[in-house]
């Protein structure tokens, strides 16, 4: 698997995604506001944690019994899937019991959807991670970029010419995932066979660990909002949720990076070509530095006029929040690779204490700085917790492989980003920010003056050079 066009795949559908999210969420904060699209965030915060112990980490799993190739792919695929419904069903039935309460908190009569939401995401992820599994990692991204895309035109045609608000967006969502499930389970060459006990209790045994690492993933993505639904209100929800969106757009490409290492970490490990693993590491923290550090000084720059140009007024709350936010993804992206890497050379354990470690710091401080300092306790509570999962990481890994830090790449990408801010700070001082156009503008300029500032550095210019040629579009 070439990592390279593979990452590229990813990215290109990523980003695709990322544009098509980012255009229907400016659409639904200005047609709903921030106390109904807080409703709708809730839906999908716990949609999302639900999404836990209804996966039961047998999705990571999956990826790394089928990349190994040491057991039939059609047994691992039916005996997952057979071990996959007995969550479902026992989550299904509890949110048949607790629909009142969970209607109470949410904001809107969503439990039942809720239901089949949760029941066809997780079989849609199933089938997403099948693909990878075959090492097809790159296959795996249209699904994902036309879940997106039927998502934001339903919903948005169901808020245009309907009353159904919010029930319209969760109705969206559900029609995208639909798509989703229908479209990987067509691309997969697996058929379907016979569930296998020894199949499943090793799939078990690695994904008890996984299950901690990804209740980890989730509950960075969720928690905060969950406990700001309960503290505070939905439009705080609203509010916060939508500066979180705004940061997550710099992980598109290094997410890919991570998508795609893992499944070839897993190969390599099987393989034991140790020396392989530890020059990719360094590589991939290198590549996310690349687009993380200036991103975090950029939105120091123009938090606030991103928020008000594009968002709205009662949005501008927020822009503290955005940039704390956007300083934590520099953490979270160096955490995602050093995570991957653990599970892909089977470490599993180990990533998994590491997170139990971050979800309590996360967890703790949540309540104690929400309730202190509302949305921007809960920022300051999410990046803490990337700090201490990031450590300790860093800490089990040193212990498995040698490994090394492009300290002068990131000093480069940093001292970059440092004249970009300066050149944005002068931009802000003559140039008043009011319409989309001055906007888009000044941050397409403050991109080129970085970038043309990181070319000046032989070292990243080889790695642009490198990146290029193993795309096979290099002079």
């Amino acid at each position: 698997m070439n990592i390279a066009r593979s990452t590229i795949k990813i990215f290109v559908s990523k980003a695709f995604t990322s544009v098509f999210g980012f255009l229907g969420l400016v659409i639904f904060a200005r047609e709903l506001g921030s106390y109904e699209l807080g409703v709708f965030f809730l839906f999908q915060a716990i949609l999302g944690m639900l999404a836990v112990p209804a996966d039961f980490g047998l999705n990571v799993g999956v990826v790394k019994k089928l990349s190994e190739g040491q057991t039939d792919p059609s047994t691992v695929v039916t005996t997952a899937m057979s071990l996959k419904t007995i969550p479902l069903f026992i989550l299904s039935v509890t949110i048949l019991i607790l629909r009142d309460y969970i209607n109470t908190y949410i904001g809107g009569e969503l439990a039942l959807l809720l239901i089949i939401a949760l029941v066809i995401q997780e079989f849609s992820k199933f089938f997403i991670q099948v693909l990878k599994g075959e090492l097809r990692v790159g296959s795996s991204a249209l699904p994902q970029l036309s879940r997106q895309v039927i998502f934001v035109l339903t919903s948005v045609c169901l808020l245009r010419y309907t009353n159904l608000d919010v029930i319209g967006l969760v109705i969206g969502l559900i029609v995208g995932i639909i798509f989703k499930l229908f479209w990987s389970f067509h691309k997969s060459t697996i058929s379907l066979g016979y569930p296998s006990r020894q199949c499943a209790i090793s799939l078990y045994s690695y994904s008890k660990y996984v299950l901690i690492s990804k209740t980890g993933r989730y509950f960075f993505n969720w928690m905060d909002i969950v406990i700001i639904g309960v503290i505070l209100s939905q439009s705080e929800v609203g509010v916060y949720e939508v500066s979180w969106r705004v940061t997550s757009l710099i992980l598109v490409f290094t997410s890919a990076i991570s998508t795609t290492i893992f499944p070839q970490l897993s190969e390599w490990h099987a393989e034991d070509a140790l020396d392989r693993i530890e020059t990719i590491i360094p590589e991939s923290l290198a590549a996310v530095s690349f687009i993380t550090i200036p991103a975090f000084f950029g939105v120091l720059a123009l938090s606030s006029d991103i928020l008000h140009i594009i968002f709205g007024t009662e949005y501008v709350e927020g822009s503290l929040v955005l940039t704390i936010l956007i300083g934590g993804k520099i953490f979270q992206s160096f955490q995602d690779i050093l995570a991957r890497t653990l599970e892909g050379i089977d470490f599993p354990k180990q990533a998994a204490i590491s997170n139990l470690c971050s979800i309590s710091v996360n967890l703790i401080l949540n309540i104690i700085l929400i309730y202190k300092f509302g949305i921007i306790g809960a920022a300051f509570a999410t990046i803490s917790s990337y700090i201490v999962n990031l450590l300790i990481l860093y800490y089990c890994l040193t212990n498995k492989v040698k490994l090394g830090m492009p300290s002068h790449r990131i000093l480069v990408f940093v001292c970059s980003s440092l004249v970009m801010y300066f050149m944005l700070f002068q931009i802000k001082a003559k140039i008043e920010i009011q319409t989309p156009i001055i906007l888009s503008s000044v941050i397409i300029f403050g991109a080129g003056i970085y970038f043309a500032t990181t070319l000046l550095f032989p070292s990243t210019r080889r790695m642009i050079l490198d990146y290029l040629d193993q795309l096979g579009i290099s002079g």
